[in-house]
């Protein structure tokens, strides 16, 4: 393959880093249309590489059109909308940018955190409606709270280093990361029971998988402190919803930021009716910082799987 000019489809305005990047070593088509998985299909056969974010689903339609593909390469941390088994069973790789949103997500984290505790969005409220009273709002700390983080890889650690800044100590539960990494982010490993009993705020950063759909529901939320907080910047399916909104209505969860949804797009839900409940368009990774660099790590990840360079 590195003996001929390959040639590689940027689609979903991804940074223009991607294409100086490639442009090295490939014959680029930049079009920067969110294509859906129909437009795709008809405009995929030629090239060799795809890069993308999710606008298109990438599975048989896509893929059976596509018999010049050997990389997709997705400038997002997740795959949802990539069907990998396929991928593997037509020999494509598929790439992701994991880590490069890690900052932009974690950051967004501790903003909910910090609205969460502090009643900012109902204070917020208030004023703009000609309500000036400062003693309504019973806000709290993080200093010397405890977080509990569900999932320590790339955003979890960072939240993790994060969290120290504000005093805060720190207890995860991720059964992929072993003792020693633990210790070495400054949190300490238990079960996912304990995070929940012992956590002033629990803070969710893991994928969806058949293991962690609803794995927030109502039996959990029932070992949570009372008044506690919760914060979902991982996937919408990880929380059952129907649970959260119970919660929240009861105050036995004194408030939750969601970035994600179970179903997306989700213009109405019954948590919206809600003001203890902060919700945002699944947008933690939409920075430009994040944006550049997704696009820099995908476009260097299918260049070194494509073996063109070292």
């Amino acid at each position: 393959m590195a003996s001929e000019r390959l040639k590689a489809l940027i689609i979903d305005d991804i940074n223009p880093v991607a294409a100086e990047i490639l442009g090295k070593y490939m014959d680029v088509t930049v079009d920067k249309r969110p294509l859906k998985t129909e437009e795709l299909a008809s405009v995929i056969e030629p090239y060799h590489l795809l890069m993308m974010r999710v606008s298109a689903k990438i599975g048989p339609s896509v893929i059976d059109k596509a018999p010049n593909l050997k990389i997709v390469a997705s400038a997002t941390a997740g795959l949802d909308h990539v069907d990998l088994g396929y991928c593997r069973e037509k020999g494509i790789t598929v790439i992701n940018a994991a880590g490069g949103n890690a900052e932009s997500v974690a950051e967004l984290a501790f903003g909910f955190m910090i609205s969460l505790f502090r009643e900012i969005p109902r204070a917020s409220k208030d004023v703009k409606s000609g309500v000036w009273n400062r003693a309504a709002y019973n806000g709290r700390e993080l200093l010397g709270k405890t977080l509990g983080l569900v999932a320590v890889g790339n955003v979890g650690r960072r939240v993790a280093e994060l969290s120290r800044a504000f005093g805060m100590s720190v207890l995860a539960f991720d059964p992929y990361v072993s003792q020693e990494a633990a210790r070495e982010m400054g949190v300490k490993l238990v079960s996912l029971e304990e995070v929940l009993r012992e956590s002033d705020v629990v803070s969710i950063h893991a994928p969806l998988t058949p293991e962690t759909r609803h794995m927030i529901s109502a039996p959990q939320i029932a070992m949570m402190k009372d008044g506690a907080y919760l914060v979902n910047a991982g996937r919408g399916g990880i929380v059952d919803e129907a649970a959260a909104y119970e919660a929240l209505k009861s105050g036995k969860l004194a408030g939750m930021a969601a970035d994600v949804m179970e179903v997306e797009p989700c213009p109405q839900s019954p948590l919206y009716e809600l003001d203890n409940f902060i919700v945002t368009p699944h947008f933690g990774g939409q920075t430009p910082e994040a944006l550049k660099r997704m696009a820099s790590i995908a476009a260097e990840r299918a260049l070194e799987a494509l073996g063109l360079k070292a």
